[in-house]
């Protein structure tokens, strides 16, 4: 049995996992970028809030998984766990409102479906598989469900990408161990990376695909 959770740490010190704890940076960098494309590009969308609200959550994420891939206890390991799961319930929220465009109560019944099956994975499927990756399959298949309703065909790619890269992020999570004896390194540093890459995706699709339809005006010059 593994004295640690993952590869890199052979040891209790603060930075016993110095890739798995650099690479949240590049959660604050998604943020940033998110930030940034929201004011450049898509300034009137809709889910301006719920943005907004998202890249504060990726910034947690960043926070979190570094005091969690440095500190390494029970308190920081909620520190890392819970802005993920804000994070993928306001997502969710907001594509079923924004991007689907479905009524308020649909959105909040979403939620009670997908905490139902999140709950579910977790009391009868063995934490332990795929290394612990198990747990994200509720979210993996509602991005699956969420692309077959989707409206917007137009960036629908986008959205197919960010699954893409979520499925690959999954593996380097769950081949993490097998490759201690190759890799000291191991390879969660690397799903750190590529979900900070899918989250932006999914961020960037989100604003693209809930901009306001400007109504064109009109002008009278009174001579």
């Amino acid at each position: 049995m593994q004295e640690f959770y993952y590869c890199e740490r052979m040891d209790a010190s603060f930075f016993a996992e110095p890739m798995n704890a650099f690479t949240n940076v590049f959660f604050i960098i998604a943020a940033y970028m998110s930030y940034k494309y929201l004011h450049k590009n898509t300034p009137n969308t809709k889910a301006k809030t719920s943005i907004y609200i998202l890249n504060f959550i990726l910034i947690a994420i960043g926070l979190g998984s570094f005091l969690w891939h440095t500190i390494a206890l029970p308190w920081s390991m909620l520190a890392d766990v819970i802005p993920i799961t804000l994070f993928m319930y306001v997502y969710l929220f907001s594509f079923v409102y924004y991007v689907l465009q479905k009524k308020l109560y649909v959105a909040v019944l979403a939620l009670f479906v997908f905490s139902f099956v999140n709950y579910g994975v977790e009391s009868y499927v063995d934490k332990d598989l795929f290394n612990g990756s198990i747990s994200y399959a509720p979210a993996l298949i509602s991005l699956f469900i969420l692309a077959l309703f989707s409206k917007n065909k137009k960036h629908l790619s986008l959205f197919l990408s960010a699954i893409f890269v979520f499925l690959l992020s999954l593996v380097f999570r769950s081949i993490d161990f097998f490759l201690c004896e190759s890799f000291s390194f191991g390879s969660h540093f690397l799903w750190h990376i590529c979900n900070a890459s899918m989250l932006y995706m999914l961020l960037i699709f989100l604003m693209r695909s809930s901009v306001k339809t400007l109504k064109k005006t009109t002008s009278l010059t009174v001579i």
